[in-house]
């Protein structure tokens, strides 16, 4: 699952339970990455940034729960902050920011 944002490009990694971020050449459309991957819940699934693109979401379908990471635009990186448990989360009706 990937997610394009103008100057990110963010990509949740099943198989190792990261998410990776690259940067976007607006020219060519090439892609950098940013720094390693990130930590999250097992098998991430869905991303979501917020519209002031300070945060991102990744819905960790495996452990039932969303990881959340600030972004530092000035830095290019992505930040894990928080863990969020969702205890009864009904995959059927999506999640949103």
């Amino acid at each position: 699952m990937r997610w394009v944002c103008s100057q990110f490009v963010y990509v949740a990694n099943a198989g190792d339970n990261t998410v990776s971020a690259y940067t976007v050449d607006p020219a060519s459309g090439a892609l950098a990455a940013v720094g390693t991957p990130v930590k999250t819940g097992m098998s991430p699934h869905a991303i979501c940034e917020t519209w002031d693109r300070t945060f991102v979401f990744v819905a960790n379908e495996g452990s039932n729960d969303i990881s959340a990471f600030a972004i530092e635009l000035r830095k290019w990186r992505v930040d894990p902050r928080a863990r969020l448990t969702v205890s009864r989360w009904d995959r059927s009706q999506g999640a949103g920011v």
